[in-house]
């Protein structure tokens, strides 16, 4: 009887073994596909430029200092921070300059030329690493440039008739020197409308006794293309002045983005959207969803002009925005 009790108890026991094993090792085998999901989530993350700069407001003829942070990023691809000073109005790039990467930080100096003129500038970071040919992590900083030396003439900008109603914008260019009696005769002056890449209208000009009177048709204005742009040069020494032109409004762009690229009925997905105006700047902005015209939620974006939502669609039903305070906007359909 003891013999046929140990026969059973031996072959229960490797009957139960496969068991017992998978339970030991699946763990082992979990963790390991862990680790490697992991791994690659940190291998693929994308990189972010982060730059500390001394300041925002220059003097031309100064040095800039900064420190710059890679994080998120395999260092070894990663040589070469390249640092660009770009004129706001022109797109003119007055200054570059190339320093050396070290896992992930890179610091330095550089001089800000003394022909740089007074105005509104963006120092714009990227290094060596391209994507497609382009840079992968691009980092801007806007900043301020004033003059600390004595200006041979100046220049401003003043509106004469510029409502939006007018069918011309007119604006006056004044170039003025500390001693008129030696003021040149005329001065020459180039100027566009619009995007520098693609200016609605662009001429070369001059002044006369010190002025210009510039004439734009408004309807070749809209928003984001309605800045004068004036560039004048005398003697090398060259001044930029702009002015934005008023323009008739026009309804904001809102793009949506749903979880997983669509958005599946009768499931609870999370909607991303983002608001601009006519010109691409962001807007934070209050809104209502509807679902049949009928009031759903109420939704809102931050300041950078994103915001998210949740949403289960129904099947037949149709979803749609609409902003507070925007009585040209329509709805912005979601899905229908």
């Amino acid at each position: 009887m003891a013999r046929i009790t140990a026969v059973i108890c031996f072959a229960l026991f490797w009957l139960t073994a496969p068991t017992c094993f998978s339970q030991t090792i699946m763990p082992k085998n979990i963790d390991g596909l862990n680790s490697q999901i992991n791994l690659y989530s940190i291998k693929n993350q994308s990189p972010t430029l982060f730059i500390h700069f001394d300041k925002n407001v220059y003097t031309n003829n100064e040095s800039l200092w900064f420190t710059a942070y890679l994080f998120g990023a395999d260092y070894k691809q990663y040589q070469t921070l390249s640092v660009a000073l770009v004129n706001d109005g022109s797109r003119a790039v007055l200054m570059e300059d190339k320093f050396v990467i070290s896992n992930g930080l890179a610091f330095g100096h550089s001089l800000i030329p003394d022909s740089v003129g007074p105005g509104n500038y963006t120092f714009i970071a990227t290094t060596n690493r391209l994507v497609n040919g382009r840079p992968d992590v691009v980092f801007t900083q806007p900043v301020t440039i004033k003059t600390a030396d004595e200006q041979d003439y100046t220049v401003s900008l003043n509106p004469i008739d510029t409502s939006v109603t007018s069918a011309e914008q007119k604006v006056m260019l004044l170039v003025g020197f500390p001693h008129p009696k030696t003021a040149p005769a005329v001065v020459p002056v180039n100027y566009y409308v619009g995007n520098v890449s693609h200016p609605v209208i662009r001429d070369s000009v001059k002044t006369k006794a010190g002025q210009y009177i510039f004439t734009i048709p408004s309807k070749l204005l809209s928003q984001g293309n309605n800045t004068l742009h004036v560039q004048v040069k005398y003697n090398n020494e060259g001044k930029e002045v702009s002015i934005a032109l008023p323009a008739p409004a026009q309804p904001a762009v809102v793009r949506f983005y749903p979880e997983g690229g669509n958005l599946v009925n009768n499931i609870q997905s999370t909607v991303g959207w983002e608001v601009k105006n006519a010109a691409g700047n962001p807007m934070g902005v209050s809104a209502i969803l509807y679902e049949d015209n009928k009031v759903l939620d109420t939704l809102s974006t931050n300041s950078y002009g994103l915001g998210k939502f949740q949403l289960t669609s129904k099947t037949g039903s149709s979803y749609a925005v609409k902003l507070y305070a925007n009585k040209k906007d329509t709805l912005y359909r979601l899905i229908s």
